[in-house]
């Protein structure tokens, strides 16, 4: 199976995960359709078929993750986004973008990355079904100007096109299809604080490098000369608020940085990251919690998750690659 496929049946899996709105009159689905993006001319054509649409919505923080069918053919027409981007994945059928002055058909093979700034008009064929992820702008610029080291010159524009076929395209259609699965879950660790400010930050910056824009070769151009002064302030940061959400931006920021100079800084000076220094900081404080529980009932997966670990059995692994033991072993040491 090829890669670009993968991606699609992973997105297909998704789609069914999602929780579902139903319904069969245009005019409520238009409503439903509007809070969660923007208010928009709805045409359904071909009134012999049946209306169907089933559409699914879960928001995290800045982010929504969506998913589109309908039963007859549609014409969405929105004008411009103004306070979104919108990255677009159609799973079975096809759809024709019209934006601005061009006209794209998107299909499944393509990621649409669609601006707040240009007019659109999208229609649908009957039985089409997509996966958008909606990103707030000001994620969006605030991360770019992060990485950039300075505020933006002019509106963030992208290429609309995005192929599955090469490795940027497949790895950024594989994480909308695994966040939409995983926040989509009653229970998701994703949506825990520590963990909701990284899903922006991931979601906002594998955009910015995997698709052209007008930035994109000044994001991928090489860091300027580095200090250690800003290193150790940042360790030192890291140290004191690690049990705050922080992300990339907020140490770049802290440290007066761009996110670039950052993560080079860290790479010469510590032969590290910033985030895998405050993964071990969190790994740490997360140890000091079980040999001395704060609560009587207290469980090793309450411990992981409120020190921002998704994943218990890598935090299992990796707890126990650092302290020589299980957290379970040294919760059960800790009740003796």
């Amino acid at each position: 199976m090829s890669d670009s496929l993968a991606s699609l049946d992973a997105a297909q899996e998704t789609v069914s995960k999602l929780p579902t709105f139903e319904s069969s009159d245009p005019d409520k689905t238009r409503d439903f359709v509007s809070q969660i993006f923007c208010a928009h001319r709805f045409d359904v054509f071909g009134r012999d078929l049946s209306f169907d649409a089933t559409i699914s919505h879960v928001r995290a923080g800045r982010l929504s993750f969506n998913s589109f069918s309908y039963g007859a053919k549609v014409s969405i027409d929105p004008g411009c986004l103004d306070g979104f981007y919108l990255l677009q994945m159609v799973i079975e059928g096809e759809e024709i973008l019209r934006y601005g002055n061009r006209e794209f058909q998107l299909h499944p093979g393509l990621i649409a990355v669609i601006g707040p700034d240009v007019a659109l008009k999208k229609t649908s064929p009957a039985g089409t079904r997509k996966l958008l992820v909606k990103i707030d702008r000001s994620l969006l610029e605030q991360t770019c100007a992060q990485h950039l080291g300075h505020s933006l010159r002019k509106p963030l524009d992208f290429q609309v096109e995005l192929p599955l076929d090469c490795s940027r395209g497949h790895n950024l259609a594989s994480l909308m299809a695994f966040l939409s699965d995983q926040v989509s879950l009653r229970d998701s660790m994703y949506r825990s604080p520590l963990m909701l400010a990284n899903l922006e930050h991931m979601v906002a910056t594998s955009l910015l490098l995997s698709q052209q824009s007008n930035y994109y070769d000044e994001l991928s151009s090489p860091v300027p000369g580095i200090s250690p002064g800003f290193v150790k302030r940042v360790a030192d940061y890291i140290e004191t608020y690690a049990d705050q959400p922080l992300t990339v931006d907020d140490l770049a920021a802290y440290a007066g940085v761009s996110t670039r100079s950052l993560f080079a800084g860290f790479k010469k000076y510590r032969n590290t990251t910033p985030m895998a220094l405050l993964r071990y900081v969190r790994m740490k404080r997360a140890h000091a919690d079980l040999v001395m529980p704060k609560t009587a009932d207290v469980t090793v997966t309450e411990v992981a998750l409120n020190w921002g670990f998704a994943h218990l059995g890598r935090f299992t692994a990796e707890y126990k690659k650092a302290f020589g033991e299980s957290p379970s072993e040294t919760l059960r040491r800790a009740r003796r």
